[in-house]
């Protein structure tokens, strides 16, 4: 047992309570830091209010392990290479739910960006991948695009391919979950953070369980009842609330320093017919948006919208406007596939965390922030996040978690030689990409 559960002597707190680290948030990010820290000998407890990992934003994405081709045009070339330096090690880690996939991205004489540009950026994209000579990228000639899955030709410029990745993305961090809880970490769902303290140089984290909660409004008792309230103490504090972060952090007395952000909806539509084996990446009739058509379980997954919410995270619902808006693009690729509202078998969205920025939600920067306190000693917030490098973020995060506990960091343990194949549940129908 770890020092900082075999100090634990509080008489109304059970000791399985007091841990090293607290992480708030069982999404990928919250899943991938449990795991990186339990691999490194720390005592951690991850609070979900959920009844399962990733059931939040980490169940919503697009469902791609990819490079992120299009932040090349915000220059973000670092984090381009680090997604795809992740994105070979999911291969390598999880290569039964993580698949390559040939994209195809079609230019048409009003597309946005010019053949030259999609060009130059596709051979980048191979460059910081490693692939010199460019052997993943090309364009398909002329004479082949009637075999592109009845793409709409008129006014046809161009077809480009290159290649990423798809996934799963629930059941990628329900093995992430697993392989933490494997390492040691202990998951607690259905909880609710009702409260945070620090206090002695240790945090107290308050949470009621969702169960109690719903019992409570149900009841004609309610005024006379106690609310059943349980606590986790620990050194440090992960607020891995995605979404929410700042929601969290404004349970702290006094205030916690927070960052300004964006929460922007994203939102999928699943149609009944399956368009291509393959993947498309076009323009948005619209406004010159990327969007992606992708096989996904026998169907076709179309996505993403970009929506600011101006209201909580939890207002997260899919418009009429953006349902249309995606079959417009799908309507405009694929004309013949005369798909209608009559096809969509499934609606999602999900919400993204970005930085506040000057512009567009294009403009702003996808780079995840990790805001370590000044006030609170062991206490860091995460900002952003992506699927694609989940782990580095992990890898980045628990260095500082060592830094404040004192740990050398000649001593750290790195995630990246860990399989998830072992946690991978391959059983389910809903399997198949």
């Amino acid at each position: 047992m770890n020092n900082a559960a075999s100090n634990c002597h509080r008489s109304n707190i059970i000791e399985n309570n007091c841990s090293d680290v607290i992480v708030i948030g069982a999404g990928v990010q919250g899943c991938g830091i449990a795991q990186a820290t339990a691999h490194n000998g720390l005592s951690v407890q991850v609070l979900e209010s959920n009844a399962a990992p990733g059931l939040e934003t980490s169940s919503n994405s697009t469902k791609l392990i990819h490079g992120g081709l299009r932040y090349l045009e915000t220059f973000s070339f670092s984090l381009v290479k680090e997604c795809l330096k992740e994105r070979r090690l999911l291969l390598k880690n999880a290569p039964s739910l993580v698949h390559v996939n040939r994209f195809y991205i079609p230019i048409y004489k009003t597309s946005k960006r010019s053949r030259l540009m999609v060009y130059c950026g596709l051979r980048l994209y191979a460059l910081l991948d490693g692939d010199w000579l460019g052997r993943s990228v090309g364009c398909i000639k002329k004479a082949n695009w009637q075999s592109l899955d009845a793409l709409n030709t008129d006014n046809l410029k161009a077809v480009f391919y290159y290649q990423d990745s798809q996934t799963h993305d629930q059941y990628l961090t329900k093995a992430i979950s697993k392989s933490a809880q494997q390492l040691g970490a202990q998951f607690h769902f259905d909880v609710q953070v009702r409260s945070i303290n620090f206090a002695n140089g240790e945090y107290k984290v308050t949470v009621a369980k969702k169960q109690n909660i719903d019992n409570q409004k149900n009841s004609k008792l309610q005024n006379n009842t106690t609310e059943n309230l349980e606590a986790f103490y620990a050194k440090s504090l992960v607020n891995a609330a995605g979404p929410w972060v700042n929601q969290l952090s404004r349970l702290f007395i006094p205030a916690v320093e927070m960052l300004a952000i964006e929460l922007v909806q994203g939102v999928h539509i699943v149609v009944d017919c399956r368009i291509s084996e393959s993947c498309y990446y076009g323009e948005s009739p619209d406004d010159g948006r990327a969007v992606f058509i992708l096989p996904w379980q026998g169907k076709t997954l179309i996505g993403t919208t970009e929506t600011i919410l101006t209201a909580s995270a939890s207002s997260c619902a899919a418009s009429d406007e953006e349902i249309a808006y995606l079959l417009r693009f799908v309507q405009c690729y694929f004309p013949s596939k005369n798909i209608s509202q009559d096809n969509i078998v499934e609606v999602f969205s999900g919400v993204r965390t970005l930085l506040r920025g000057e512009g567009d939600t294009n403009s702003l920067s996808r780079e995840t922030r990790i805001l370590a306190s000044t006030q609170y000693p062991g206490y860091f917030a995460l900002y952003g996040g992506k699927l694609t490098v989940y782990r580095a973020t992990s890898e980045h995060l628990v260095k500082q978690i060592f830094k404040s506990v004192g740990h050398k960091l000649e001593n750290y343990k790195s995630t990246r030689n860990i399989s998830l194949e072992p946690f991978i549940d391959k059983t389910s129908n809903h399997f198949e990409v």
